[in-house]
């Protein structure tokens, strides 16, 4: 089977092209892949595996009928995923739905772009909400939004989508609760083990503490991976400032996005803070592998599974997650899990203690996440799945289609039917 693969692709800085990076290869063993993104300026790192930048060569998307099935990536970041959200909206495929909230994936089209993707979603009886929208807002633009999760923008995705694959129950769940009346597939995110093994070939994770001014005795508390509210830093900051007197750490902030340093400022955390920006695939490893404890906060959720906790978990790190959405399915005894209410810096201080004075803790939580992520989440296990939801779908859309032109043909004039 010939598959059209639309996703980001590498070196573009978005978990989404790291996620096809590592499924690639291993999906190319069972499938004849053809890639397709828009805007490629380097050409991805896969060896015998063509890839199309189908903005440049658009012709592209007219011989799209050559292929038995077309699959789609599909996540809320407009720079990465507009394009391709473009095609499927024009050529029906089985979505990767990335995140169930849309929100900024529309806005991506601007003020007008975004009021008719509403209409066309929400129907053009709720247009009392878009005024009260922009009239509430900042500057009335949308993108400043802080609510996004009020308007998942759903509908049309869905309705382009002849079957969809998320990571998660709870994603599974939403896609249902949003009308979609076909097949929705639950395959888990995957770990990225050659990713691991390539980029701490020959490291000394000595040097790098010393880059950072780490000493032995200091615990290495790591945020990874866009900065963005969600993501809870200030309440991680708050607690830290509560530990202050009691554990000897660094934080670690690794990735590019809100700025935090107003914030690190008012809780005294300056000197503790190491605040690295954006880094390459093999940076973001080698921080991962030298962090002892990580935070993966998440409230509000947008519907996503986070690619970080669980490469996090691949490599044998206790994770303090929210008890919210995806994180609440992993189990119990993978991760600590605290609330996202009231109880969130009480809980995460208390959490936090827990794990810097207890070694034992650590290596015995890092040790069950690692067999967890290692058992339901290889390349292999998971290009696997794609495989099956890809040909079960050709199947039934096959049948479908059969069936429609024999009623047609049972029914046109000369057919005996009258």
């Amino acid at each position: 089977m010939k598959v059209a693969y639309f996703s980001p692709l590498p070196p573009k800085k978005t978990g989404i092209a790291t996620y096809s990076l590592n499924l690639v290869p291993e999906l190319a063993k069972r499938i004849d892949l053809h890639l397709l993104d828009a805007g490629i300026e380097t050409p991805p790192p896969f060896q015998g595996i063509p890839a199309f930048d189908f903005l440049a060569d658009p012709e592209r998307l007219i011989g799209l009928d050559d292929y038995g099935a077309l699959l789609y990536h599909i996540g809320n970041n407009p720079r990465y995923h507009l394009d391709i959200y473009k095609v499927l909206l024009r050529r029906p495929g089985v979505v990767v739905l990335h995140d169930t909230v849309l929100y900024f994936l529309a806005a991506g089209l601007g003020r007008g772009g975004w009021i008719k993707e509403f209409c066309r979603n929400y129907g053009l009886d709720r247009l009392d909400e878009v005024w009260d929208l922009l009239d509430r807002h900042r500057c009335s633009d949308i993108v400043c939004y802080e609510s996004p999760e009020r308007f998942p923008f759903l509908r049309r995705t869905l309705s382009a989508a002849t079957a969809v694959i998320v990571h998660s129950r709870t994603s599974a769940d939403i896609v249902r609760s949003a009308g979609f009346e076909g097949k929705v597939h639950v395959v888990e995110h995957l770990i990225y083990p050659d990713q691991m093994r390539r980029c701490l070939e020959g490291w000394d994770p000595r040097k790098l503490r010393k880059k950072h001014g780490i000493d032995e005795d200091e615990l290495l508390i790591g945020c990874f991976g866009f900065i963005v509210r969600t993501k809870r830093i200030p309440s991680v900051l708050k607690a830290l400032a509560c530990l202050e007197d009691r554990v000897k750490f660094k934080l670690l902030v690794v990735g590019e996005g809100e700025d935090m340093r107003e914030e690190i400022s008012r809780n005294g955390l300056e000197g503790e803070t190491i605040r690295t920006g954006f880094v390459d695939d093999e940076a973001f490893n080698r921080y991962l592998a030298l962090t002892d404890i990580v935070v993966n906060l998440r409230y509000p959720s947008m519907g996503e599974t986070s690619g970080t906790l669980v490469q996090s978990m691949a490599y044998g790190k206790p994770c303090i997650v929210t008890d919210h959405a995806w994180f609440s399915e992993l189990p119990d005894e993978c991760v600590r899990k605290i609330g996202y209410g009231k109880e969130e810096v009480e809980q995460l201080v208390q959490g936090l203690g827990e794990l810097a004075f207890d070694p034992d803790l650590r290596n015995r939580m890092g040790r069950r996440a690692k067999e967890y992520v290692e058992i339901s989440c290889t390349p292999a296990r998971i290009a696997r799945r794609y495989h099956e939801v890809l040909e079960q779908t050709v199947r039934e859309t096959d049948w479908v289609r059969s069936y429609l032109l024999e009623r047609m043909a049972a029914v046109l004039p000369g057919s005996g039917q009258g």
